[in-house]
């Protein structure tokens, strides 16, 4: 995902989410979960950054395209190009260690470390948004995070070996880097322009950041790429980040952000069980404590209980 719910700037009270907006809300959870299963079974087709930066490419050309369609202004001096840069430099450095990490770890352990994004975001608050002051529900879900993730990097799956605990040690500096990303947008005016404009910073970053990559470490595409490869790409490309990403940003602009935000707690969930069903990755008994863990975690962290009315 990318940017929060201040990228929306001031907003009036909204209401709480009702049954459409939940719906929607578990439906972009379980695509952002799967996302992972995708790029690691196109990885038989298509090497890490070349099939990251198709995606982000594509996706780049789709958003641009919605944000023209809709008169949205991107070329107007605002001070955001500097910030801008920088959270897309956080993102596109983020996703170039989640896929390269997918080619050596299996997915639910990409899911579960990525998803630490905002126990980093809580910690980086605290040195960077003063007014952000954690409640001890907050700090109980930190502690929940820290000792999930403590777990599961304790507990490695049978075939583990040097490559996929370092794969695994990347996925946590992605989620960081995460929340490198939101607090930048938070700190800065990204909180205030328009999210279209956010995100294809993020996208084109993401793009060259990949491509230089894919340079680097030699990666070359093989023709003909398999017709399943294909569609998982476009998956990725055109559901996850075009689509589900706008959906998302529609949805902070009409109700509450901190139920939906607690909501996306649902997605490592979605991502390890797609581990496990589709991939046939193993679940041991350590592992599903860790999820448990992290996923009551993050809940305790994203909650933000409702105002009272005056």
């Amino acid at each position: 995902m990318t940017a929060t719910a201040d990228a929306r700037g001031a907003a009036a009270p909204a209401p709480a989410p009702d049954v459409t907006a939940v719906s929607l809300l578990v439906l972009l959870c379980a695509s952002w979960g799967v996302q992972q299963v995708a790029i690691k079974l196109a990885l038989v087709d298509i090497p890490p950054l070349i099939q990251m930066g198709i995606r982000y490419a594509g996706a780049f050309v789709l958003v641009l395209a919605w944000a023209l369609m809709r008169g949205v202004s991107l070329f107007e001096k605002d001070g955001s190009l500097w910030p801008g840069l920088l959270s897309g430099g956080f993102f596109g450095v983020e996703f170039a260690m989640l896929y390269v990490a997918l080619d050596y770890t299996t997915a639910s352990r990409v899911s579960l470390f990525l998803y630490t994004a905002p126990f980093f975001v809580a910690l980086g608050a605290i040195l960077l948004l003063p007014g952000e002051r954690l409640r001890p529900l907050q700090w109980l879900g930190l502690a929940f995070s820290f000792g999930g993730v403590a777990l599961a990097l304790g507990v490695p799956p049978p075939s583990a070996d040097l490559s996929s605990l370092v794969a695994d040690g990347a996925c946590v500096v992605a989620g960081a880097l995460w929340a490198g990303q939101t607090l930048t947008i938070r700190k800065s005016v990204l909180r205030t322009i328009r999210f279209e404009k956010v995100l294809l910073y993020q996208l084109g970053v993401a793009v060259i950041v990949a491509s230089a990559l894919a340079l680097v470490r030699g990666e070359s595409l093989t023709l003909p790429v398999s017709t399943s490869s294909v569609m998982l790409v476009l998956y990725q490309m055109v559901w996850v980040v075009s689509v589900t990403y706008l959906i998302w940003f529609s949805l902070l602009s009409r109700y509450a952000a901190g139920p939906l935000q607690a909501g996306t707690s649902m997605t490592p969930i979605f991502g390890v069980a797609a581990g496990v069903i589709v991939l046939g990755e193993p679940m041991t008994p350590g592992f599903f404590a860790a999820v448990a863990l992290v996923f009551v975690g993050l809940v305790l962290v994203n909650y933000r209980p409702r105002a009272k009315p005056a």
